[in-house]
């Protein structure tokens, strides 16, 4: 589920950074906020959460498998490590755009 969710999301975040910033040189569109700003860019914060939470589902259940699974190989001690370290920037991303989230709630 995270990796359909992941090609989604990037996809929508990759568009709206090309085209938006492609707009903004152009002079095409002028936004009444800094653009790709996570303080004040709603729409650069909320894909920035979903991608982070995808990121989270994803890494998230490749631990839990590994840890079903057994740990005996470096391989999967690597793997493992990789993905707590893809994990920790997930939650990281949700962290530093959740704060903008709740803003947008309460006004939106």
């Amino acid at each position: 589920m995270a990796m359909p969710g992941m090609i989604v999301t990037g996809g929508v975040f990759l568009l709206y950074v090309v085209t938006g910033t492609l707009a903004t040189i152009t002079g095409i569109w002028m936004p009444q906020y800094p653009f790709l700003s996570l303080t004040a860019d709603p729409y650069f914060a909320v894909l920035g959460f979903l991608a982070g939470l995808d990121i989270c589902l994803g890494t998230g259940a490749l631990i839990i498998l590994y840890m079903m699974h057994g740990i005996e190989t470096t391989r999967g001690q690597i793997s493992t490590l990789a993905a707590f370290i893809g994990f920790g920037f997930g939650a990281g991303v949700i962290s530093m755009t959740l704060p903008t989230i709740l803003q947008v709630l309460r006004v939106g």
